[in-house]
């Protein structure tokens, strides 16, 4: 059965996401912190709002459960009907964190948004620097900014990376391009 938890919207939010899943007959239930130490399992099967304070985590959350592609495709279609958009963390329910803690499940998917946001982030500053003229840069900062360049392109080919590797990678290419820009001011 499709089901969807939210945690962490504002009660505004949560009666306009709640509105737009009743069109597709997808029941909506809000959680709270007092959730946070349920299995995830467990919470599926509540027929009713739980406690609606959440304070622990920043993010919104929207977690669904039985739902595919497909299903999720048309809802923010819906979404996009109302003029609403949802822009927090969307997870699934599946058999590797069924078992989890709501705390776990929020703990792990927010720190992959994160990672997530920050790589996009890097993408975006990698492809700024494609037709950047490096050639009256400093031969020594000129490889250094390149270095900075093929590392971070590197990094984010592997497909394997922490926080940290991508903050560094960041760091190192804004450096470059501060670098790279006093050279046009």
């Amino acid at each position: 059965m499709k089901k969807i938890l939210l945690y962490g919207l504002t009660d505004q939010e949560s009666d306009l996401l709640q509105d737009c899943a009743v069109e597709l007959g997808i029941p909506v239930y809000i959680v709270g912190d007092s959730a946070l130490d349920e299995n995830l399992g467990r919470l599926f099967g509540l027929n009713d709002d739980l406690d609606t304070r959440a304070e622990e985590f920043d993010e919104e959350f929207m977690i669904m459960d039985g739902m595919t592609k497909e299903d999720l495709l048309e809802l923010l279609r819906v979404f996009d009907k109302h003029g609403f958009e949802f822009d927090g963390v969307k997870v699934m329910r599946t058999p590797s964190n069924e078992q989890w803690t709501l705390r776990e499940l929020l703990k792990e998917t927010q720190s992959e948004h994160r990672l997530a946001k920050r790589a996009m982030i890097l993408t975006q500053l990698l492809k700024s620097c494609n037709m950047l003229d490096l050639s009256t840069m400093q031969p020594e900062d000129r490889q250094k900014f390149k270095e900075s360049l093929m590392d971070s392109f590197m990094l984010l080919q592997s497909g394997t990376y922490t926080l940290e590797e991508i903050d560094d990678c960041l760091h190192r290419v804004s450096e470059g391009l501060k670098a790279a820009h006093k050279l046009y001011n």
